[in-house]
This record gives C-alpha cells, structure tokens and sequence, in this order.
C-alpha cells in the first residue's frame, strides 16, 4: 500500500438527487475494479450535501455577508451558492476531525484514466491543496507549471470545485473564515487572503459530466442582479463604496504577488530523508 493512511473519497450529494447518486456510484465501481485503488487505501462514501430548500439551511446562509460579496463581487450569492459553500465547508470540518487528508468531489464529474496513478503522486507530495480540475479555459495562461511536473499553480480565479485533495492544514485554515463573502471555489483561489498555495494538477484527472450543466448543488447562472429581489437590501452608501473596495482588494492582491514565492514540488519521504540526515 502506498502511504501509511488509507484515503477517503467524500462525493458530496444531495439526497434528492438520487439520480446523479446512481450515476457516480457506477462510475466508481469500474474505479474500483483498477487494482491501484486498493493498493492506495481508497474508500469512498457519499456526504450528503446542504440543500438549499431544507430548513436546516438557514443556519448557513447567517455566515454569508451580502454586503462584503457585493462589495467585492458586484452582486449577491444565490441560495444554492450558500449551499454549495456550506457542503464543502462541512467536510473541510470533516478533514480536521480525521486529522488526515481527505478527497473531495462534486457529484457532476467523470473520472480521467489517469485519476488514480495521479492520487498515487500528490498523496504523496507536501502540497496542502490540489486541484483537479478548473473551469474557465480562458485562465489557462495564468496557471503556472512547476518544476517541470504535473503540479501547476495560479494567484488568479481559475474556477471549480468539481474535485480536490486537502490536508488538515488548509482545512483548518480555511474554516477560520467565519465570514462568507465569495462563491467557495474563488475563496480556495484567493491565495493572498489565506496563503494556501493554489495547486492544479494537469492534465485534470477529473471532467465535467453532461449533468454538470443542470446541477443541483451549484448553479452556472451566478448571483442576483439590479433587478433581482435582494438588490433592494444593498444601502447606497454600498453602492458608492463598490469601486474604491474593488481597487483596494486588486492592490491587495498585487502586492500580494510581488511578494509571492512559487512553492517547489517536494516529496513527503524526501522530507523525512532529509529529516534523518539532520539528526544523524
């Protein structure tokens, strides 16, 4: 077996969508018929995601902040947005409590050959996040490769949660954020607010599935705008200080960048070999 831990994959889906269940849950019985999924200690199970429409999400949608999101985004998180949020906020406390990394994926993806040969490298690596996947093609040329390898990285808003590694580290870091004012996937991105390193690997080894454009946890359609029912809840004063919010956040980030060191791909047994060589 490869690494002294087994891995757990959490699908996060909604009970509802019992349709997208069967779906992932065919895609993983052929993943679990490749041999390298025993012999990394995968296991998987379903999470059940937060529904927007169930009473229990009022208690979610307090930690959102429809002023600062406006300020930053120029508009206001849908419900299923919130929801969205809630359910990965609620493995990342999930990856604390097993106090080991854990793998995270939407419930709208089809997995790439190379999936598991990939998972048998980062579980591997040092990195506290690790992306497979983004969604506006048009970033491309701001992700970054390092050292030669599949691991890549970007300080600019590539998109995507559809799938992930996380380690403890970054889960707990980004549980510190009580205040919820972006989409989830443009908070993981955002490396100068929380400095977890944005790491992609490429080629993805997950895709979207033809249901992703109808999915139910997300929604492509992002936000209200002017003429939607929460615009009225936006006081002028707000409205006035948008644009000089906006500047000061972009030169936060600059100047963020200019300081930035890309991280190098390191292994977790080099560490640890060089560990032993310190000591001796």
């Amino acid at each position: 077996m490869v690494g002294d831990k087994l891995m757990k994959i959490f699908i996060i889906n909604l009970e509802r969508s019992r349709e997208r269940k069967t779906h992932m849950q065919e895609k993983l019985a052929l993943l679990e018929k490749n041999p390298l999924f025993q012999e990394l200690g995968l296991s998987y199970q379903f999470f059940n995601a937060v529904d927007s429409k169930s009473e229990g999400f009022k208690e979610y949608a307090t930690m959102f902040n429809p002023l600062y999101c406006y300020l930053w985004h120029g508009r206001i998180l849908i419900d299923n947005e919130i929801a969205c949020y809630a359910s990965h906020y609620n493995l990342w406390e999930e990856c604390v409590r097993l106090n080991e990394p854990i793998i995270v994926l939407e419930d709208d993806i089809f997995f790439e050959e190379h999936f598991l040969s990939a998972l048998q490298d980062i579980k591997r690596t040092t990195f506290s996040l690790v992306r497979f996947y983004t969604i506006t093609r048009s970033r491309d040329k701001y992700i970054y490769k390092l050292d030669q390898s599949n691991y890549h990285y970007s300080l600019k808003n590539t998109n995507g949660a559809q799938g992930y590694y996380i380690t403890p580290l970054a889960a707990k870091v980004f549980l510190a954020q009580q205040m919820w004012d972006s989409p989830v996937d443009i908070y993981m991105e955002h490396v100068a607010l929380h400095h977890i390193d944005n790491i992609i690997y490429k080629p993805f080894i997950v895709g979207e599935d033809n249901i992703a454009a109808n999915s139910t946890i997300t929604n492509t359609d992002r936000g209200y705008t002017p003429n939607d029912r929460m615009w009225g809840m936006i006081p002028l004063r707000y409205k006035i200080l948008k644009p000089f919010y906006r500047t000061y956040m972009q030169i936060r980030r600059a100047l963020f960048k200019l300081s930035y060191k890309p991280p190098h791909l390191t292994y977790i047994d080099q560490v640890h070999n060089d560990t032993k060589q310190q000591s001796s």
